[in-house]
């Protein structure tokens, strides 16, 4: 994770969390819990897809149309909120 900058989204974030786009990885959400604990969600464009921490994505999903890209995001915020509990 060599150069990470701040990404615009196609949705608002909860309060506290960031995004920040990584050239090798694609876009890292660092969520926080309100324990305090911090989770990731890795999202990839270019596949259509997310995993869970900081990690290569290979797995593409079934996201298209005109919203697949606010889809792909809200979903993978939404998995990151459930892993936080």
């Amino acid at each position: 994770m060599d150069q990470m900058k701040t990404v615009n989204l196609p949705i608002t974030l909860p309060d506290g969390w960031t995004a920040e786009e990584d050239a090798g990885y694609g876009v890292i959400i660092t969520g926080i819990a309100t324990c305090g604990y911090k989770g990731y969600v890795t999202v990839s464009e270019s596949v259509r897809g997310f995993e869970l921490g900081i990690s290569m994505v290979r797995r593409k999903m079934a996201f298209s149309g005109r919203s697949w890209r606010k889809d792909l995001f809200t979903s993978a915020v939404t998995e990151l909120k459930k892993a936080l509990g």
